[in-house]
């Protein structure tokens, strides 16, 4: 990944730019904070890391999650932030109800911004993290993704929040740009990026929804079977472009370019029977990418 020095950085060149992780754990290291830290890496980002769960999980599925709890969770975010600045957020994996409350009144507290939300409702293997997803989208909703920069769902977790939060979704071409407009409206949220992925179609085109503005990002869709970990790579190289001064559009685009990269990469790895992760080491294989 290729990103400007935030635009700041000559004034605190001793300063490293950081981005803060605030996420669930994924032992097998495709997805989650350990995701998150390689793709901060890649970019010549710091990153520092809240973990919101613990999950025992492989490529067939998770077999176990478990929220580190209110009072630990909220002792990782402060013992952080008390100490380094983050310039940018990378909201994953929210367990637990209460968990929005605890990360919504932190960002108050500590003034953070360049936030994205990447509202993880389930793993890619199938199912859901938990039983009350309804709960944890009203509350994000309501706690968190008004101090968002942007929310970066995929094709079925938008469909879901907009109907948890009463948001139709009527046919015709303009149906996902009315309801993105409806949830914009309806939660504060700087914008939403809706990832294109799971559409059936020749190229994967993801939207970019501002108050204003309308962007697409199309790429040749890669026959790829190694795509653990997608989302939350995609979501954490838009926080470090916040991170360093790019404008969301510029993020979400560097982005994108970065996700294809890893996919081309993550063809040739043999790491698990299906379903495997992403890789992040380009300089391996970059012989025969394209």
């Amino acid at each position: 990944m290729t990103l400007p020095r935030n635009p700041k950085s000559h004034h605190r060149s001793e300063t490293p730019v950081c981005v803060l992780s605030i996420a669930g754990s994924d032992n097998c290291a495709g997805a989650g904070v350990q995701a998150d830290l390689k793709t901060c890496e890649a970019s010549g980002t710091y990153c520092t890391t809240v973990i919101t769960a613990i999950t025992a999980q492989n490529c067939y599925g998770v077999q176990e999650i478990e929220y580190v709890g209110d009072s630990l969770l909220e002792k990782q975010l402060t013992s952080t932030l008390d100490t380094i600045t983050a310039d940018a957020v990378k909201i994953g994996l929210i367990p637990e109800e209460a968990a929005t409350d605890i990360v919504g009144e932190i960002i108050t507290r500590y003034q953070l911004r360049n936030i994205v939300a990447d509202p993880v409702l389930g793993p890619t293997s199938g199912g859901r993290w938990n039983t009350h997803t309804e709960a944890i989208i009203k509350a994000m909703s309501r706690h968190i993704w008004p101090h968002c920069t942007v929310i970066t769902p995929n094709l079925p977790e938008f469909r879901t929040i907009c109907r948890v939060l009463g948001i139709d979704i009527r046919t015709g071409s303009t149906a996902h740009d009315d309801a993105a407009s409806a949830l914009i409206e309806k939660t504060g949220v700087g914008s939403i990026l809706l990832k294109g992925g799971h559409a059936v179609c020749e190229d994967c085109i993801d939207l970019l929804f501002t108050p204003t503005e309308k962007y697409s990002f199309s790429a040749r869709r890669i026959p790829a079977i190694n795509t653990h970990g997608t989302g939350c790579v995609l979501s954490s190289a838009i926080t470090c472009g916040l991170a360093h001064g790019l404008t969301i559009s510029e993020a979400a685009a560097e982005a994108k370019r970065y996700v294809a990269r890893c996919l081309e990469i993550s063809q040739k790895a043999k790491l698990t029977p299906v379903n495997g992760p992403l890789l992040h080491f380009p300089h391996i294989f970059a012989q025969d990418t394209v």
